[in-house]
């Protein structure tokens, strides 16, 4: 693409673009526990230099990646994509997130992606005399230390109040 800067507030036009054909993935999110579908995950899709030779990493044409949310029904579609494999990375707030499954770009069918649910711990905040510490429960601890570090990691309230310096004591609960 070709074009002039122009001040912040002005017009912009492009003198020249360059398309390249594309190809898509489809398929659905859902519970592996329950088979229902899965609103709002959010999916990843990337081409690896790990997977292409170092002729095909340097080739825009073999160089692609998108995002895009699965839906009410939890169909999913992701286009824009390179006519090779890719790796497919999906994480939602209520479950354990699925790190880069192997999907081949255009597909023979649309594929599922099953989620495992994710669990929920509670607890308190103790210092090392096993007292309250503060007004600061886990989950802020973890909300605080996450956006510096994992924001998708599930293990975020162990890594968090660790580094913090603090014990933590509490029940596991749900399955």
């Amino acid at each position: 693409m070709t074009g002039k800067a122009s001040p912040a507030g002005a017009a912009v036009f492009i003198s020249s673009l360059a398309a390249f054909p594309s190809a898509a993935t489809s398929g659905w999110v859902v519970c592996g526990e329950t088979d229902q579908p899965i609103e709002g995950a959010h999916l990843f899709v990337a081409a690896f230099a790990d997977d292409m030779t170092p002729e095909e990493a340097g080739d825009a044409e073999k160089n692609s990646c998108n995002i895009a949310f699965s839906g009410p029904d939890g169909q999913f579609e992701v286009l824009g994509l390179a006519d090779r494999s890719h790796r497919v990375f999906v994480i939602h707030d209520q479950c354990v997130e699925v790190e880069w499954i192997p999907v081949e770009i255009p597909p023979i069918e649309p594929f599922p992606i099953r989620l495992e649910r994710g669990r929920v711990i509670t607890g308190h905040v103790l210092d090392r005399r096993g007292r309250p510490d503060g007004e600061e429960g886990l989950t802020e601890i973890a909300d605080r230390w996450a956006k510096k570090r994992f924001p998708s990691s599930t293990h975020c309230v162990i890594i968090a109040a660790i580094k913090e310096g603090y014990v933590l004591r509490g029940t596991q609960i749900g399955k």
